[in-house]
This record gives C-alpha cells, structure tokens and sequence, in this order.
C-alpha cells in the first residue's frame, strides 16, 4: 500500500507564505528509521542530532541506541517508546494520521506529518511536492534562519558578527534541491 504523506515545517510560514514542506509518495510498510532517512535527504541535513516521531500522548519512536543518551536530557512521561528501525510507517499512521517530529532538540525542527489521500494511480515513490530550502543544520532553527535572512537584506549595514553569521551558512543554504537525484536516493531508501 501506498502513502502520500505531507511534511510540513512547523513555523515554515515565517520564512515562505506558503510554508516549507515536501509531499511524498512512500511505501507504508517502510520503518520509521527510513522515514527519518527521508526526512534528512529532503531537508540537507547531515543527520548528526536526536531526532524522534511523537504520535499525540501515546507513542515515542527514534532509535533504542539513542534513549540512553536523550534520557539525560528529555524524559517524557507516559509514552510508549518503540523502536524506529523495526517498527513500520503503517502502525501508527493507519490509525493516527498525523505525528511530530522533532530533529534536533536545541534548535527544535519540527514538522508536523499528515497522511492525506492515498494515491490511487500508480505513481511512482518519491517527492512530488517541494517548497524550501529548509533551515540547515545548527542554524537556531527557524528562528536563527528567520536571523538570518535579516542580516543578508542588511547587505553592507550589518554588524561584523551578522555578517560572520551570514558567511558561515551561505554555502549550506545555497545548495539547489535536485528532485530527480533525491527521488534516485528515495528509491534505495527504500529497497
């Protein structure tokens, strides 16, 4: 079976009035673990931080390597914990439709993820909906990209370190999204 589901920036509309997100059709037999895969592909991340899927009060998903060093910092209270690299798409989705997740706990990228309609033609698996670029990695999130964009509209007026700030995410932010490659990359994801 297959999903289309919507990821969309929580806060993204501070950046583009339409928002920042990316619509995939995937495989709902696929682990949460690749679902993150996809997430990091789409976004540019480089997928160094924490990361987790929250499904309303009930259940927490990331990987079981990483709840002994999250536990230090993020306890939540009455969630069931499961394990991203064995649990598929289609158990929670199939009746919640929609979850959070969260990438990087300091800078709090969220994105809120909604099944919508499942496709009945036989398109292919992959993003057919793109609007971004997201913020980078280690940027303060939207709030630090928000910043960001600021500091570069003050061209030559802004203050040194706006401008070390500037210089310092240019080559990242810059990066073209590339859909054929990325749906290239989906596919073996997926495989």
């Amino acid at each position: 079976m297959k999903y289309k589901l919507k990821f969309e920036m929580v806060g993204g509309k501070y950046i583009d009035p339409k928002g920042l997100f990316f619509t995939a059709i995937l495989p709902s037999s696929i682990t949460f673990y690749q679902l993150h895969q996809i997430i990091m592909l789409v976004t540019n991340y480089d997928d160094y931080h924490l990361w987790v899927f929250e499904f309303e009060k009930d259940y927490e998903i990331m990987l079981n390597a990483y709840y002994e060093e999250s536990i230090k910092y993020y306890i939540p209270d009455g969630l069931n914990h499961l394990d991203a690299e064995t649990t598929p798409i289609k158990d929670l989705f199939d009746k919640y439709k929609k979850a959070l997740y969260t990438y990087d706990f300091g800078d709090n990228n969220e994105f809120i993820i909604k099944l919508q309609k499942t496709p009945t033609k036989n398109i292919p698996y992959g993003v057919i909906k793109y609007n971004g670029p997201f913020p980078p990695d280690d940027i303060g999130g939207i709030g630090g990209y928000s910043r960001y964009l600021d500091y570069l509209e003050k061209g030559e007026d802004a203050l040194e370190d706006e401008l070390m700030f500037v210089e310092h995410f240019e080559s990242v932010i810059n990066q073209e999204f590339n859909l054929e490659k990325v749906n290239k990359l989906i596919n073996l994801i997926i495989s």
